[in-house]
């Protein structure tokens, strides 16, 4: 049995389910960055609240994951292609569901960055709290 995927290696592979997509619907190869990968990774480091050392060592891992399981084939040093495999290991049903978990998950760090400032005090003249005499 194999174990769950680390938070790195799931998102990563519901990204390269979306550009293999994309890929096939323009009838053409697919070619991704090593570099393209980390920076899509890179905007989750909040949501697993890792320091940044440990974040790109878990994201590393990630790609190494994938490139081992097949999906990532690699072309030159810093290039992979993504293969058709992917398409099997992620059906539609499975890509909706990480889709939406993900979603859930990014949505307090997203309510955090759009939190409205704090209220002002509406009579900054009341000195509530202090002994009036």
């Amino acid at each position: 049995k194999e174990k769950p995927l680390a938070l790195p290696a799931a998102i990563l592979l519901l990204h390269l389910r979306q550009e293999y997509d994309r890929g096939a619907v323009e009838g053409r190869d697919v070619v991704v960055d090593h570099a393209d990968l980390l920076d899509h990774l890179e905007v989750w480091k909040d949501v697993d609240d890792q320091n940044p050392a440990t974040f790109r060592k878990r994201c590393e891992a990630a790609i190494s994951t994938v490139r081992e399981k097949g999906i990532l084939v690699l072309l030159t040093a810093d290039r992979y292609r993504i293969s058709g495999v992917i398409y099997a290991l992620l059906t539609a049903e499975k890509v909706d569901a990480m889709t939406a978990a993900f979603e859930e998950m990014a949505a307090p760090s997203r309510a955090r960055d759009r939190a409205p400032d704090p209220a002002p005090d509406p009579d900054p003249d009341d000195d509530a709290g202090e002994d009036a005499r």
